[in-house]
């Protein structure tokens, strides 16, 4: 009897833990996805893996696209181009309400007059239960107090790391 349940509790267990293995491979997978559409400068693709919130607070799909688009021709007018988007590991996930936000960090590394700029910072993945697609949301401007404003589900049980500020290398 010991035996059964001692079996039953593994099973259960290995279960579980192939179905979180399993959902962080499928938030790498998409934020992979993510980055590609940032070096490729793909709006569209973008676009579509943007929380609709945050679109939707950008005032819709075109003025966020053309906002978008604003932001890459400020930057390349400085002389900034967007060489790496390296995403790491999801840190943890969770689950909140009928969604599963989870903090993935990532690593971008821009050339730049003189030199290149690293910087480090996070994505949250969500994905409503049920669903397949993966959207997330750039944390660069957000805080614990705004995020709410476009992830009403958030309910502080992740923590947003501690902003990093960029380093420069100067070219050698």
């Amino acid at each position: 009897m010991f035996k059964q349940v001692f079996l039953v509790k593994l099973l259960i267990l290995g279960c579980t833990f192939m179905a979180q293995a399993q959902l962080a491979e499928d938030i790498r997978e998409a934020a992979q996805m993510y980055a590609q559409a940032n070096l490729n400068e793909d709006y569209e693709l973008l676009l579509d893996f943007t929380y609709p919130s945050v679109i939707e607070h950008a005032g819709g799909r075109d003025a966020y696209k053309k906002t978008l688009i604003q932001l890459n021709e400020i930057q390349k007018s400085r002389g900034m181009k967007l060489n790496e988007f390296i995403i790491k590991e999801p840190m943890e996930h969770v689950k909140a309400g009928n969604e599963y936000h989870a903090i993935v960090p990532y690593k971008m590394i821009s050339q730049v007059k003189g030199g290149k700029l690293s910087s480090e910072n996070t994505l949250i993945a969500v994905i409503a239960e049920g669903k397949d697609k993966w959207y997330f949301i750039e944390t660069t401007s957000l805080t614990e107090k705004n995020l709410v404003k476009v992830l009403p589900t958030w309910d502080h049980t992740l923590t947003l790391p501690l902003k990093k500020a960029p380093i420069y290398q100067e070219d050698k």
